[in-house]
């Protein structure tokens, strides 16, 4: 099936950019919001969810700024997942954009648990 990409943006206006980085980067940060546990061993990251697991490999890293990963069991290699910060130097304001690839069909189930993922972080950090 074809998946098509999109992008969602939450406001942290009152979170710093190296405290959302941390929430999105660490496995202690991820397993507080993202899932129930997660290990990292270099490169490969092991997620699990209620006992399930599920393997990711990062693509790319900007040191603070975004993390890229695609799930070991994607079929297409030109899809992945990022969790991108954004900060504007003249209000001070943070952006996490989160951007992923769906299905036609999965789409709205997608979107809704990120946002309800993102409720949880948000929970978390206090904002």
């Amino acid at each position: 099936m074809n998946k098509t990409i999109f992008s969602i943006e939450y406001d942290f206006n009152n979170i710093s950019a190296s405290l959302l980085w941390d929430y999105i980067y660490t496995p202690d940060g991820l397993s507080t919001w993202f899932a129930d546990e997660v290990a990292i061993n270099g490169k490969s990251y092991t997620f699990s969810w209620n006992g399930e697991k599920r393997d990711a490999t990062q693509i790319s890293i900007k040191n603070g700024a975004s993390l890229k990963l695609r799930w070991d069991d994607e079929e297409c290699k030109k899809h992945y997942f990022e969790f991108k910060i954004t900060s504007n130097e003249l209000t001070k304001d943070t952006t996490l954009i989160i951007t992923d690839f769906a299905d036609k069909e999965e789409y709205e189930d997608l979107i809704n648990l990120w946002n309800e993922q993102v409720s949880i972080l948000r929970k978390k950090l206090g904002a």
